[in-house]
């Protein structure tokens, strides 16, 4: 049980991998290479903090390539199917794909979402429809332990290699991950669409945030390994805070 409710973390039933398409000015000037217009001094359609105030600006953060908007769900009320949280990425198509806005290079970036979807549907259905709820799983611990992992899509596109097959575990499949997963981070590990930057190009270009993703996923191997553990010698409940210390108050110990 334990498994399939924090399968639904995050996002509560929200269809996986699904890409947001929409127009999103940001609290800075930018300039839209798309049109020639800068977006500061009040340009049209740009939507500032003042105004973002009274709908809850507190809840929205930018991020590299998307902004986030939160939606203010308690982990106890996330365990029943309302979102937490959505990942909206600005974009614009270009020929057969898409192109985003990467705020670290300065430059719009290719990707097609739709090829991400196509792989992670295989890589589901490869594993007896178990990949996406272990994914889900993976990506509630970086949540919980201030991403390690950035950015959070790395953890699905290193798990089209790392998971291809299914044990019939869930501790066990999670354990091997984050072990196998310690020893890959060091990897470049491309765009599967083979558009894009290398979805690992931050940890490549801060060697010492991929320092701390790999002493992060170390961390949980050992976790996962002392639950395990725990559960052999019949001690339910302290493989449970285990597992708590790995996921947080989503997790559900009954």
């Amino acid at each position: 049980m334990w498994a399939q409710q924090l399968a639904q973390t995050r996002h509560g039933r929200a269809p996986f991998l699904r890409a947001e398409v929409v127009a999103v000015e940001q609290d800075e000037p930018i300039h839209n290479t798309r049109t020639g217009i800068d977006t500061d001094n009040g340009a049209q359609g740009r939507l500032g903090v003042d105004e973002l105030k009274g709908l809850g600006a507190h809840r929205v953060e930018t991020q590299r390539r998307s902004v986030r908007v939160d939606f203010g769900v308690s982990a106890v009320d996330d365990l029943s199917a309302q979102v937490m949280s959505f990942d909206v990425t600005p974009a614009f198509p270009e020929n057969s794909h898409y192109v985003i806005p990467d705020r670290t290079s300065g430059d719009w970036m290719p990707t097609d979402p739709e090829v991400h979807v196509r792989k992670a549907t295989a890589a589901n259905g490869g594993c007896d429809g178990q990949w996406k709820p272990v994914i889900k799983m993976i990506k509630k611990w970086n949540d919980h332990h201030d991403k390690p992992i950035k950015p959070s899509f790395l953890i699905e596109v290193m798990s089209l290699d790392l998971l291809d097959s299914w044990g019939g575990s869930y501790p066990r499949e999670l354990q091997a991950w984050f072990a196998t997963a310690a020893t890959e981070i060091d990897r470049s590990w491309p765009d599967p669409a083979g558009l894009g930057h290398p979805v690992s190009d931050r940890l490549e270009e801060e060697p010492w945030l991929r320092d701390g993703a790999r002493a992060a996923l170390g961390d949980a191997e050992r976790t996962c390994r002392a639950a395990l553990n725990e559960d052999r010698q019949g001690r339910t409940g302290a493989a449970l805070d285990l597992w708590e210390t790995l996921f947080g108050p989503a997790f559900a110990k009954s």
